[in-house]
């Protein structure tokens, strides 16, 4: 041990009717369940003097997946692992401790989540098509946009087989439909007020 983990290790201190008693820690691994690993010798918490020690003893093979060296106050207890187990009331801080931060990693997960959608739409803006998909998918009503659909399909063949009756020429019917619905989306964003887009429809007559 050397002597910054020394002091780490007796640095608790407490006074007790104006007498300072030293406590001692230990460096235990506690998965993410909030368990302790254990001594395979008395089956009782197993801990380290510090911290780097405990993280040598996960990586070779201490503890479950994800275990994390947490230090906790050590009471005596004779059956335990080197005569003193952790303090059950300063283990109970620690388990809170470990649930803050995997609070806190789910946070970050959210976060990159956001960012990587975020760097997403800025791509977007370079491709109109697939701006316009993302606006319509997050924030328009699938029911109207189908409404919509099925109304201009019904226009569409309606206008068609009407002109391919008087007109007797499929390539003639299939012109018309398709003037027929594109005018009707022309004034419909007309009347909205869409003049750029109502120009631009009626562009695609002349």
């Amino acid at each position: 041990m050397n002597f910054e983990n020394e002091v780490r290790y007796m640095k608790v201190t407490k006074k007790i009717s104006g007498k300072v008693i030293t406590e001692t820690t230990g460096w235990f691994l506690m998965g993410l369940d909030g368990t302790l690993a254990k001594s395979q010798k008395t089956r009782t918490p197993i801990w380290w003097n510090d911290a780097a020690s405990a993280q040598t003893a996960y990586n070779n093979g201490y503890g479950g997946e994800g275990a994390t060296p947490v230090e906790i106050l050590l009471i005596p207890d004779t059956w335990a692992y080197n005569g003193e187990n952790a303090d059950p009331t300063d283990l109970e801080a620690a388990r809170q401790r470990l649930q803050e931060n995997k609070t806190m990693r789910v946070t970050k997960k959210q976060l990159r989540r956001i960012i990587k959608e975020e760097k997403s739409k800025l791509l977007n803006e370079n491709n109109p098509i697939a701006n316009a998909e993302y606006l319509q998918g997050n924030y328009s009503d699938t029911v109207a946009i189908d409404a919509v659909g099925s109304a201009l399909a019904e226009l569409l063949a309606g206008t068609d087989s009407a002109a391919l009756e008087d007109l007797q020429d499929q390539d003639d019917a299939d012109d018309a439909a398709v003037a027929s619905v594109t005018l009707a989306v022309a004034n419909a964003f007309q009347s909205f007020g869409m003049i750029a887009q109502y120009d631009a429809l009626i562009r695609t007559l002349r």
